[in-house]
């Protein structure tokens, strides 16, 4: 969990994917879908989550 500044002026607390040493403060992120359950029928749940703009996600959709 992290806290980031939107553009228009908002500030989130929200997911964040990576470890404290993969941030820095002011850093530009970006907004990805994520899976974030599937149920035993296979239904995904997808949310979203931030990562680092300069970063590809670690988790791979199929």
């Amino acid at each position: 969990m992290g806290q980031i500044d939107l553009p228009e002026g908002v500030r989130v607390q929200t997911r964040i994917d990576g470890g404290p040493e993969d941030f820095e403060v002011g850093m530009p992120m970006r907004l990805e879908a994520d899976v974030v359950a599937t149920d035993e029928d296979g239904t995904e749940y997808c949310g979203f989550k931030f990562v680092p703009q300069s970063t590809s996600s670690t988790r791979s959709t199929p």
